[in-house]
């Protein structure tokens, strides 16, 4: 089963919107946001009288490995009892692992966020020799999560998705991630190993069949010192599949 932490203002009856922060397939578990998190969802419950639900992204659903399309199934599914009758305000954060789910619930959606989508390739990515080099890092980079390997994972996820102004941030950056690796259930890495992989392959073809959709109050970003294909071109290609969104590059930011 899913686990998910609650925030409701009082009283609970006023509540007209959910607020709901994914985080699944990102590369850092979830008690390195637990905190922002905590503070974050009391304010918006206190200024906006919204309930928020953060999913636990350390206890995926047991069949979540099976593919990007039952982890999005166990998801939407969970919602139906987080936030059975309410309209819904999505936080996509991570690779954009969840970003489908736009489609899935669009009936109840009333805005989004996605965050740092990676998997809308270009067409003719798949098969090509991109994707086989992408393949292999994946697979690397999943077997370092582990042991005495997370070293040069640590050092991967510093120099392509965080900003840094000095030598000693990077430093503390890699030590606290250490630690929140080492306090990271199994299922999460290896949903975390999966993603890396999904992102290349199954996440692309998902992303490309998917319609045009018309939602209103839609924000992409992405960080303005991003990975220039991997994030903002996917950026924009999502952009363009949803005329009425807007496209944020987020400065000094990865």
């Amino acid at each position: 089963k899913l686990k998910c932490r609650i925030w409701e203002p009082h009283p609970v009856q006023e509540v007209g919107a959910c607020v709901v922060f994914l985080s699944f397939g990102t590369l850092l578990p979830w008690c390195i946001r637990k905190f922002a998190l905590e503070r974050t969802a009391t304010e918006v419950c206190t200024m906006y009288r919204a309930k928020v639900v953060a999913l636990n992204s350390d206890v995926p659903p047991k069949g979540a490995m099976d593919s990007v399309q039952t982890l999005l199934a166990d998801i939407a599914s969970a919602l139906e009892s987080f936030a059975f009758g309410l309209l819904l305000i999505l936080v996509c954060d991570g690779t954009g692992l969840c970003t489908p789910l736009l489609w899935k619930l669009r009936g109840r959606i009333v805005g989004a966020l996605v965050l740092n989508l990676a998997g809308f390739r270009e067409e003719g990515y798949i098969g090509s020799h991109e994707q086989d080099m992408d393949l292999s890092e994946a697979r690397r980079l999943g077997a370092q999560l582990s042991g005495d390997h997370q070293t040069p994972f640590l050092q991967h996820l510093v120099s392509e998705h965080v900003f840094c102004h000095t030598a000693s941030d990077a430093e503390g950056i890699v030590h606290v991630s250490r630690l929140a690796l080492d306090a990271s259930s199994s299922r999460w890495r290896q949903l975390a190993k999966a993603s890396m992989i999904w992102s290349t392959s199954e996440m692309v073809e998902v992303m490309r069949n998917l319609p045009q959709l018309e939602l209103p109050n839609i924000v992409i970003a992405t960080g303005a010192f991003a990975h220039l294909e991997r994030h903002q071109a996917s950026a924009l290609r999502l952009q363009q599949l949803i005329p009425r969104s807007s496209l944020l590059f987020l400065p000094n930011s990865r």
